[in-house]
């Protein structure tokens, strides 16, 4: 790859070719520059995690090892830009961070809600989430627990001595907002008012991207109260792999 190249070449600078950036009247255009280069390969190499993880845990390292020098500098606009890198390296390897490999749902008055959750996205050829992909979890409900349950809502054509599948996935709602649910989706319109819903969490934007462990309310057509708490438990990474993630390293 080119941009192998480039990294190599970058890796080469030493922090007085690096203050020679600064040393003229074109001195924030020329390190600017060598940012956007930067900000360039992670963009390829972002992409290529799907297919190249190897590849894409070098960019990384070879960023950390370029902020490492900037914040080191003699020069001060350089270990600002160094700190300012620091910054976006957190929140892009954040974005890389490994969802729970399963859920445990405990505490919830409707008790067949409880239990574990597991992984039910799609993933990679190498057992990681496929990015760009919604994040669901999938609880099989064994035949007959629901036949102690009376009011227990119940499809056309399905019975209580039938296995359920519960779902715990996100919704965006006609407000744009994103909330999750603890839901009995429907198969062919998941995410409607075919499905019958448990237990929801009307979201803010920092409880968005994975299941908030508290703060559940109880959806009144089928739930039952208390409404449950939310246990992460595992990463969703191949076996070994748990502690070689971006923020790992």
């Amino acid at each position: 790859l080119v941009s192998q190249a480039v990294m190599e070449y970058m890796n080469s600078f030493t922090d007085e070719m690096l203050r020679s950036t600064t040393g003229n009247n074109n001195s924030s255009s020329s390190i600017e520059s060598i940012m956007l280069v930067r900000q360039d390969m992670q963009r390829i190499y972002d992409k290529l995690i799907v297919s190249r993880r190897a590849h894409t845990y070098g960019y990384y390292l070879f960023w950390r090892a370029l902020i490492l020098k900037l914040i080191h500098s003699a020069s001060l606009p350089l270990r600002l830009t160094g700190w300012e890198q620091v910054k976006l390296l957190i929140e892009a390897s954040m974005e890389h961070t490994p969802p729970p490999k399963n859920y445990l749902v405990e505490g919830a008055g409707t008790p067949f809600v409880n239990g574990i959750y597991a992984f039910g996205s799609a993933t990679t050829p190498d057992g990681y989430m496929l990015r760009g992909t919604e994040l669901t979890y999938k609880r099989h409900v064994p035949p007959g627990t629901m036949e102690q349950h009376e009011k227990e809502p119940q499809r056309a054509g399905t019975s209580a001595n039938q296995e359920k599948i519960l779902t715990l996935f996100r919704c965006t709602m006609r407000s744009q907002q994103k909330w999750w649910f603890l839901s009995d989706a429907d198969e062919e319109q998941p995410g409607t008012d075919r499905d019958i819903d448990y237990y929801q969490h009307k979201s803010k934007e920092r409880d968005e991207a994975q299941p908030p462990p508290s703060g559940w309310t109880t959806c009144r057509n089928a739930g039952q109260d208390p409404p449950p708490t939310l246990r992460a438990k595992g990463l969703m990474v191949p076996k070994g792999q748990e502690y070689q993630t971006l923020e790992h390293q």
